[in-house]
């Protein structure tokens, strides 16, 4: 963003004070005009403390395939993807959880020794009073452009505002448009406590990990590179929980890097995105004009791209087991702009599929 984040998070708890976002802040049931978007960004809800019994989005890597899709999979003729090295593939993944259903979830993950809570979100989020909140801005992007020093400072600034507020005003998206919110519902409440997802999870025995990604979009280098590193020292009992803000998009693209990193010298690429649509995570690869509107067509394209890119790296002997991605990329000739160069598998791209989602 041109403007300092800083200057926006205050502009925006002023713009709160105000009552902008709602005609009747003080009355839950008080819902913004949906006829303008709202400009700055907002302070949302992402899940409710007392809603959810699991964080939406949920699925394992042990699960059946999901018995909608595979019915409609075998309707057009298709082969069922091979599960080989799945058992390898010890994951879940959702979306943003709340207190209680990151409570609940603990729970169902239990049997699992060593749980790894991966935090995929670059833009500032939280707790207050077991809501889990965030700032959402266009397109999901506030922190877009920014380090990732300057990207913790303004999450630190986000949580201490909301802190300072008591009571406080966030804000249920109700519709939203091509990455904008047109419509909310104001919610009251003490934020207190306010806790970062760190203080959260370490609370309740798991260990945190994030790696900033930016909404519909693929890590950099060195995100990438500090994913691998830390994929190649787990423990054998270690299960990953990867969650970003709806569970579809980058929880989706982590778990197929994941599988990826374990498995792309035994499987093909096509199996692996395949079977982790079949569990329940977003078809990365069919990527049509219905599905993919507007501004997200070409994001998703380019993540694509640097998916197979990955699946490459970790099929080479020159790469997953003897070189870091960043050495990897340069040896390739990919390292100025790995995505817009040749890679295997790109012809996915230009599949047409009507996705097997209700």
């Amino acid at each position: 963003m041109k403007k300092n984040i800083l200057t926006v998070i205050s502009s925006v708890f002023a713009i709160m004070a105000t009552g902008v976002y709602a005609k009747t802040p003080s009355q839950s049931s008080a819902v913004s005009d949906a006829t303008q978007k709202i400009e700055m960004p907002v302070v949302v809800v992402d899940a409710e403390a007392d809603r959810s019994r699991m964080p939406k989005a949920f699925r394992t890597t042990k699960d059946t395939f999901q018995s909608k899709k595979t019915k409609k999979w075998v309707r057009e003729n298709k082969k069922l993807p091979s599960r080989k090295g799945m058992d390898l593939v010890s994951a879940s993944a959702s979306g943003q959880f709340s207190d209680v259903s990151f409570r609940n979830l603990i729970k169902v993950l239990e049997e699992n020794k060593k749980i790894y809570i991966v935090d995929l979100r670059q833009e500032p989020h939280g707790f207050a009073n077991g809501h889990a909140i965030s700032l959402y801005g266009r397109h999901n992007a506030v922190n877009k452009g920014i380090s990732f020093k300057e990207a913790e400072k303004t999450e630190k600034s986000f949580l201490q505002k909301i802190a300072s507020e008591s009571p406080t005003h966030i804000y249920k998206v109700i519709e939203k448009r091509k990455g904008e919110i047109f419509k909310t519902v104001p919610l009251r409440v003490h934020p207190a406590p306010v806790l970062t997802e760190q203080e959260l999870v370490e609370s309740h025995g798991a260990t945190y990990r994030r790696f900033r990604t930016l909404d519909h979009a693929y890590p950099d280098v060195e995100t990438m590179d500090d994913f691998i590193a830390f994929v190649k020292k787990l423990p054998e009992d270690a299960h990953l929980h990867f969650h970003c803000r709806g569970g579809r998009g980058r929880a989706s693209q982590y778990m197929v890097y994941y599988d990826t990193l374990k498995n792309a010298k035994n499987v093909d690429l096509e199996d692996i995105l395949d079977r982790q649509h079949l569990i329940g995570s977003k078809p990365l690869h069919y990527i049509s004009k219905a599905s993919y509107k507007d501004w997200k067509k070409s994001l998703a394209e380019n993540r694509l791209k640097h998916i197979t890119l990955v699946y490459e790296y970790a099929r080479d002997p020159k790469g997953y087991s003897t070189r870091s991605w960043k050495e990897w990329l340069e040896i390739k000739g990919y390292n100025k702009n790995p995505i817009f160069q040749s890679a295997p598998n790109v012809a996915l791209v230009e599949k047409e599929h009507q996705s097997t989602d209700s």
